[in-house]
């Protein structure tokens, strides 16, 4: 009960720092919502309708988001015939190594050759120059969480919706060095069927600078992603780790509770605190409320 609460809470302060035209009110029933609708259901024998807007026969990098189809994108997206690799860190291959190795199981039964590429590793761009040689696309999730060290360096501030996240720029920066497009897919699962729309590619202007087209890019990419949630929110699983996968910038708050606080009582630890959802400030409480 006490991790529900918490849960919770932190999903209402994300959604009003990127959604503040939904009132408080509607936050309950949004998060019954998507708690329905990220519920693990198997999933692998749904059909599936993939929609093209673009030539994808350049090999590229194929951006994916958590959109409560994660699970069997790899899946649908082999059977559609693509040819890819997936990059992923080491961390997150541990930690959902049973759904991966099930993935792997079949694409071998399906004589598809996909490799799993990690990220730490010190010869991975050879990797992934050759997979591109090979006419193979690289499968990244963009809203992946992060996994140890400090990642600050490689994320950039983009605007979302109605705020800023900081997003990991690497998507762009691979397309950017190995002079690819970047496809973005969005997926929804409309009556019973899977549908994903493959987006036309983002592609890097003549004499474009590197910086300038990661920023670019990443901000496009997520430009999309907003658009797709403009309606179903509660289909973005990210929704109730924003504060946990680095995608808040740390500022300095104030010492004071200002007017129109929306404070939530919390328990962390031994510790209680007085948390205002609707800034993002906390409070440590020094001695019992009577």
């Amino acid at each position: 009960m006490k991790n529900e609460h918490l849960n919770f809470t932190f999903f209402s302060a994300n959604i009003h720092r990127f959604a503040p035209h939904i009132g408080w009110d509607k936050h309950e029933e949004l998060y019954k919502q998507f708690k329905a609708f990220h519920t693990v259901a198997d999933k692998w024998e749904t059909k599936v309708n993939i929609k093209t807007s673009g030539d994808l026969k350049k090999a590229g990098i194929l951006t994916v988001f958590h959109l409560g189809n994660h699970e069997i994108l790899p899946v649908a997206l082999a059977r559609y015939g693509l040819d890819f690799d997936i990059l992923l860190s080491r961390d997150v291959y541990k930690r959902f190594a049973a759904v991966l190795q099930r993935h792997q199981a079949y694409f071998q039964r399906q004589g598809k050759s996909v490799n799993f590429l990690f990220a730490e590793e010190n010869g991975v761009i050879f990797q992934l120059k050759k997979s591109i040689l090979e006419n193979r696309h690289i499968l990244i999730f963009a809203d992946g969480n992060l996994g140890s060290g400090d990642h600050r360096a490689k994320m950039l501030p983009v605007s979302f919706m109605n705020g800023k996240l900081w997003v990991k720029s690497g998507i762009a920066f691979l397309s950017y060095l190995l002079q690819i497009p970047v496809y973005v897919l969005l997926d929804d699962m409309r009556k019973e069927e899977l549908v994903i729309d493959i987006q036309s590619p983002i592609e890097i202007h003549a004499e474009e600078k590197g910086e300038i087209f990661i920023q670019r890019c990443m901000q496009e990419i997520y430009d999309r992603l907003a658009t797709r949630l403009e309606q179903r929110l509660f289909h973005w699983a990210c929704w109730a780790s924003l504060h946990t996968n680095g995608m808040f910038k740390e500022e300095s708050q104030p010492a004071e509770v200002e007017a129109g606080a929306q404070l939530v009582c919390l328990e962390v630890g031994n510790e209680t605190y007085l948390f205002d959802k609707s800034s993002y400030r906390s409070f440590r409480i020094e001695r019992q409320i009577p």
